[in-house]
């Protein structure tokens, strides 16, 4: 898992292939297939692939490639932590 007290995450780079511009009312799906994690020791690599889709087709398809630094085993109470850390940020931004 990512460090929360230190988390280190590069965005590298990112693709995108559109075969419609035509449509207004498009959603995002993620690509469970195509992403992947890929770890070696404290480092890894992502990518994070997804779908446009527009009146339940695909329209288009994207990848967003990520380097992270300084990974560590999974700790559920580190992940909770986080969890409360972003929710009440969220809250405190909203109000």
């Amino acid at each position: 898992m990512v460090n929360p007290a230190r988390p280190m995450v590069i965005y590298q780079r990112m693709m995108i292939n559109l075969d419609r511009f035509d449509l207004t009312d498009v959603e995002l799906s993620l690509d469970e297939e195509r992403t992947t994690l890929e770890t070696n020791g404290k480092r890894g690599n992502i990518r994070l692939a997804f779908n446009f889709i527009a009146n339940d087709e695909i329209i288009g398809n994207g990848e967003k490639h990520m380097i992270v630094s300084g990974l560590k085993p999974y700790e559920q109470e580190m992940i909770d932590a986080l969890v409360d850390k972003y929710v009440q940020g969220k809250a405190a931004y909203k109000a």
